[in-house]
């Protein structure tokens, strides 16, 4: 027996059933799309317009009742049923968005406002679903209003406006969100939500991601503001474009720096908020600021490219580098042939044949070759040796004169004495003189 899928629960039929739907709606549109970027919006268009016009009857009673007539006429009826339909709608879209951005168009889908942001959202899906706090999801679901005019300006760049998204965006995503999350966190409120702490750390941690998202675009929008006035009347740097057809005849027409000055030019973001086409006088591509913005478009988008160390890598950490090296005087390195050779260097007798001969004592000076010097240590050891031999020889005459004197004194006093002592001094003094004869 066929079961009836009219007895099963809404939370097991409808997911699916949803799911085919988002995979045709982006598989017959995305032909029609060129970009990547473009095409991440196709199935964001269409959530966020369903989202928006859902939360118009529960974000009228609120404005008009408060919340605890909206918590609880959600409880019952049609607004019931309307409410589990919005929550299963939302939670299955950020699945599909996730699994065909994963295979259609990978770089669009982030990690923190991609992955992160689907998963944590599509769990609190689920949670809603099962309790009774769905009304709190379904009157902030007024805040993708911002993000169907979002995707709207990427799928049709000729609708984008920049300052009216900044004001959508801050008016509902930061003061109402604001003040709605304020009103949640009231006791009184807290009493009607049965003490869960749920709607207020919901609310709290998608303020300050909007927070972060706002800040970013409008930086981006001030600066392009400030760029857009420092080019007026400064002369654009150019690069020409291969032409082709009729625009062939715009090769012979002057492009002096006045004329270009003069000249007006209309220029047009392409989608990606890469480059500036010229559309009036000239054929000319305009490159906008090298500097990135917070985001390369001027809005605001929850699809930002993944980020890996390796790109990180290459975008900060060089491109820092490359712009340090640029500041730094260029150093030049010679080239082999420009260094001298080995044979052209000087040897060490050549250095020291350069110096004058340097005094030394005695009278002797340091001989300029090795033939000299050898001369001169020979001549020295010979006048050594005479010495040496002349004083060993005077030393050999004293010891007889002692003898003889020692025999004198032994042999009596008297005239010997005295001839004794006369030889004596006799004896002294030839001692000295025969030593210094030596």
């Amino acid at each position: 027996m066929v079961p009836d899928i009219t007895s099963l629960p809404l939370g097991l039929t409808l997911p699916p059933t949803l799911f085919l739907g988002f995979t045709l709606l982006y598989t017959v549109g995305s032909p029609y799309f060129h970009t990547d970027k473009q095409r991440a919006y196709i199935l964001s268009s269409v959530s966020s317009l369903c989202m928006t016009l859902v939360s118009l009857p529960y974000i009228g009673q609120y404005l008009f009742n408060g919340l605890g007539v909206v918590f609880e006429q959600a409880q019952e009826g049609w607004r019931r049923d309307l409410g589990k339909v919005g929550v299963l709608f939302f939670g299955t879209y950020l699945f599909a968005d996730l699994a065909i951005g994963y295979m259609r168009y990978p770089s669009q889908v982030g990690l923190l406002t991609g992955w992160i942001h689907h998963i944590v959202y599509t769990v609190l899906m689920v949670y809603l679903y099962h309790t009774r706090l769905s009304p709190i999801f379904l009157v902030s679901a007024i805040m993708e209003l911002p993000t169907f005019d979002l995707a709207i300006s990427n799928l049709f760049p000729s609708l984008r406006s920049d300052l009216r998204f900044l004001s959508s965006f801050f008016l509902i995503r930061i003061a109402f969100h604001l003040a709605w999350l304020l009103d949640c966190l009231r006791p009184s409120s807290r009493a009607i939500t049965d003490g869960s702490f749920v709607p207020a750390a919901m609310l709290t941690a998608a303020l300050v991601l909007h927070v972060s998202w706002f800040r970013g675009g409008l930086m981006g929008y001030i600066k392009r503001r400030r760029l857009g006035t420092k080019g007026k009347g400064v002369k654009a740097k150019a690069v020409p474009v291969e032409k082709t057809g009729a625009s062939q005849e715009a090769d012979n027409v002057d492009m002096g720096s006045s004329e270009v000055l003069n000249t007006p030019i209309a220029p047009s973001f392409d989608n990606d908020g890469i480059r500036i086409a010229a559309t009036s006088g000239s054929d000319l591509l305009l490159t906008p600021p090298t500097s990135p913005t917070p985001d390369d478009s001027p809005l605001i988008t929850p699809y930002t490219p993944s980020v890996t160390p390796m790109t990180l890598r290459d975008s900060y950490l060089f491109s820092t580098v490359t712009a340090v090296s640029n500041g730094l005087p260029t150093i030049s390195i010679p080239s082999m042939s420009s260094i001298p050779s080995l044979s052209s260097i000087p040897s060490l007798s050549d250095l020291t044949a350069a110096f004058p001969p340097i005094p030394m004592g005695m009278g002797l000076q340091l001989p300029s070759t090795g033939r000299e010097f050898k001369d001169a240590v020979k001549h020295r050891w010979e006048e050594g040796r005479g010495r040496f031999g002349n004083m060993t020889m005077g030393m050999g005459g004293v010891g007889p004169m002692l003898r003889r004197r020692a025999g004198r004194a032994a042999a009596g006093p008297g005239g010997a004495a005295g001839t004794g002592r006369t030889g004596g001094m006799e004896a002294e003094e030839e001692i000295p003189q025969q030593v210094v004869a030596s």
